[in-house]
């Protein structure tokens, strides 16, 4: 089974939503584009992998101008993150925006 984050990125925010393959939502919420918003993120991620250590764990954002550099670069460097093979992909918004 797999864990697969969708992060959401602005300029203020990163809207996330963790579900599992069965569809089932394990973490949803809204955190601050900063440090303490990603290290959020993280801790959602690590929370869901304690109670269920997933086959794989991707984390996917889109591109946007420079607001998504801090939340990928932050999670693909994390230690923790990276015991757990985290995979993070950024996609093009054209690419996201057919399923909004």
């Amino acid at each position: 089974m797999n864990l697969n984050v969708g992060i959401d990125v602005s300029k203020a925010k990163l809207d996330f939503c963790g579900m599992d393959s069965d569809k089932n939502v394990v973490s949803k919420d809204s955190v601050p584009n900063r440090p303490a918003g990603t290290n959020t993120i993280k801790q959602c991620i690590l929370d869901a992998y304690k109670k269920h250590p997933y086959e794989r764990v991707i984390a996917v954002l889109e591109a946007t101008s420079i607001y998504n550099v801090l939340p990928s670069q932050t999670l693909i460097d994390d230690e923790d993150l990276e015991d757990i093979r985290l995979e993070v992909a950024t996609l093009n918004p054209n690419m996201t925006h057919r399923y909004s």
